[in-house]
């Protein structure tokens, strides 16, 4: 059976409580800035399948149906971000 508590609280008590609450959630949230001037590291698509020991072919499909996060195309090639592939990593290996 579960028991029921009632508190009585004045706004003011109740606007600091949440404050607190809400605070203390957010600093573990915070992340500090990372430097915005490095630049991405770009991977191409070889360096990728290596990555993930499959061929190119296979990270095409993968370009096509979105498993890999968006590319970024420079004149007619096509890079990878490879910051993003930590957790792209994990899912793509799942059966």
């Amino acid at each position: 059976m579960e028991k029921s508590l009632l508190v009585t609280l004045t706004t003011t008590e109740l606007r600091s409580l949440i404050a607190e609450v809400v605070g203390d959630q957010l600093s573990q949230v915070v992340h500090t800035p990372t430097d915005s001037t490095e630049s991405p590291t770009l991977l191409s698509r070889l360096q990728v399948a290596a990555l993930f020991g499959v061929s190119k072919t296979t990270i095409d499909k993968w370009r096509r149906f979105r498993i890999l996060p968006p590319e970024v195309k420079i004149a007619s090639r096509v890079f990878l971000q490879g910051t993003d592939y930590g957790t792209c990593k994990t899912t793509a290996a799942e059966p």
